[in-house]
């Protein structure tokens, strides 16, 4: 499976764009600010539906334009098909083939795109909803029935925090319905969250092991309100949010739930967030992005199309070469951007290169 070709418009800094790519390696170079980023994420979005990026979807929108959209065509050994996102203010409407998908379940995991931006390396000792995006990505990407049980998860505990913020009379049997959904969710989510943690730790390590052999086992280690206690029945739960109502009604906020988990990431037995050098850190996030196209191989039988924004920029020159020396680059699609043509020679096998200048593409390929 490849993404054949790709038109933005009004999108990020692009005005129009209709390009063709190669189904093998794709080298995009430019100069910082011109809109390699952007054409990343464009690709993302088609896979996802949602950015890597933080903000709001009118912000995806070039300048003061009402409307912005994504299109690319996809081929696969199955059927060739189109994917699109239109964008209108804050809102965004998915379509496949042309025609509006009324549940996204229709659009997401259509293409898998797994992604590598300098931004990643904080997967380790960042925030822990970075750790949880990246676990259920991974998730979605191997079972896409998966997001329709986060999407009512979340939808839940939308629905509780406000009553729990504006009624300061709130009675527990207007919770009780919101909490019989999230204690529902919680059971079947987080157990296929510790079953896919198992399979991440075990593909890391071997990856790992190419990187730094000296450096101790990685351990994985789901980190929550119930997974701590060893409780992951639906009644027990539910008891432990009824029992919790007062705490959370003077809070104004949900206190429990999967929406807090962490993943404690171990190296050597000591806790990476806190005692992992830079190039530690580096070699753990490479680890980690490697098994996830591994699992998704063996899970789904089909290489994800791999995008990597500006990597050589955080990566000494051995870790870029032993990246995309494991990467397979001939294996599928890969899209890379970079500031130096000279990356290219790094990138084996047949390649199409593309120069970006404010937002426009042209192909520099001999």
């Amino acid at each position: 499976m490849y993404i054949e070709s790709l038109k933005l418009f009004n999108f990020r800094n692009f005005n129009y764009l209709n390009i063709d790519f190669s189904k093998s390696v794709n080298f995009i170079v430019g100069k910082n600010g011109q809109g390699k980023t952007n054409l990343i994420e464009s690709l993302y979005l088609l896979s996802t539906s949602k950015s890597f990026r933080k903000g709001k979807n009118k912000n995806l929108i070039r300048n003061e334009e009402k409307e912005g959209s994504i299109f690319g065509k996809i081929i696969s050994d199955v059927s060739n098909f189109e994917l699109g996102i239109v964008f209108r203010g804050n809102k965004k409407e998915a379509y496949y083939n042309q025609n509006k998908v009324k549940n996204y379940l229709d659009f997401i995991g259509k293409i898998i795109c797994l992604s590598f931006t300098p931004d990643d390396l904080r997967l380790v000792k960042g925030e822990p909803a970075l750790r949880r995006g990246f676990l259920d990505h991974l998730l979605v990407s191997i079972n896409p029935s998966i997001f329709k049980h986060l999407v009512e998860y979340n939808r839940a505990i939308k629905s509780k925090n406000i009553l729990l913020k504006n009624d300061l009379d709130l009675k527990y049997e207007l919770i009780e319905p919101w909490n019989r959904i999230i204690a529902e969710k919680t059971v079947l989510i987080e157990k296929e969250r510790i079953k896919l943690l198992k399979n991440i730790q075990i593909e890391a390590n071997k990856q790992h092991e190419k990187f730094s052999k000296t450096d101790g086992n990685i351990e994985l280690t789901l980190n929550g309100s119930f997974i701590n206690e060893g409780i992951l029945e639906v009644d027990s739960i539910d008891s432990i949010l009824r029992e919790g109502f007062e705490r959370e009604k003077r809070r104004g906020y949900s206190v429990f739930g999967l929406h807090k988990d962490d993943i404690i990431i171990n190296l050597g037995e000591k806790e990476a967030k806190f005692f992992s050098s830079q190039g530690q850190t580096r070699s753990l996030v490479l680890s980690l992005k490697l098994a996830s196209i591994s699992i998704i191989e063996k899970e789904r039988s089909i290489r994800p199309i791999i995008l990597l924004d500006d990597v050589n920029s955080e990566l000494d020159q051995t870790r870029t070469d032993n990246f995309f020396e494991m990467l397979d680059l001939e294996k599928g699609q890969v899209f890379v951007t970079g500031t130096d043509i000279a990356l290219s020679k790094l990138l084996k096998g047949s390649k199409r290169v593309l120069k970006i200048s404010e937002g426009t593409l042209e192909s520099t390929d001999s």
